[in-house]
């Protein structure tokens, strides 16, 4: 398929509003909007212990931690979180060390990084949007941070890529609090 493409704030509102009712609609928004944050790998690996407390209550900052022993914490702004609560509404567990996104088989089974992946070209197709896969929603929210000014350390670190090589070339600017940036999606 080649490269995937940056969304534009039409397209994404396109998929966010259009997957409302859909069969697995709060799930495939979740999804969506994680994307720009996660890999479909990282999507595929998250616990609901992840994401809500003891409460059910969603997480402020999601934390996850590499088998490199490497931590990352994604920080969940209003519109991610409103989301996240969407979601756990049709979810029919709560037990924290299941997977977060669940398969069409079950809502204990998990989905694997390629049924996800799959999952992404599915929707953008059915949506008309051409040339985005699961890789859309980072390589947006890199765009967006590059665009601001953003240095390529932080990029890297907030994105979760592993190479600056990834990270298309931009200039430098100082390094703006992390927690701010949540609201570039």
């Amino acid at each position: 398929m080649g490269k995937s493409r940056v969304l534009t704030d039409w397209e994404i509102d396109s998929v966010m509003n259009g997957l409302i009712g859909r069969s697995h609609g709060e799930r495939n928004r979740c999804l969506v909007l994680m994307s720009f944050w996660l890999s479909p790998k990282e999507l595929s690996e998250l616990k609901i212990g992840d994401v809500i407390d003891g409460d059910g209550q969603v997480l402020d900052e999601i934390r996850l931690v590499k088998k490199s022993g490497e931590n990352r914490t994604i920080y969940v702004n209003l519109r991610l979180k409103g989301v996240i609560e969407s979601y756990i509404k049709v979810l029919n567990t709560n037990t924290h060390k299941n997977p977060f996104f669940y398969s069409q088989k079950s809502t204990l089974e998990g989905m694997s990084s390629n049924t996800i992946s799959q999952l992404f070209l599915q929707i953008y197709s059915e949506f008309g949007i051409k040339g985005c896969s699961a890789s859309s929603g980072r390589k947006t929210l890199v765009n967006r941070m590059m665009n601001f000014g953003i240095k390529q350390k932080v990029i890297k670190r907030l994105s979760g890529h592993s190479a600056h090589s990834k990270l298309p070339i931009g200039n430098s600017k100082p390094m703006f609090a992390p927690k701010l940036l949540i609201h570039l999606i």
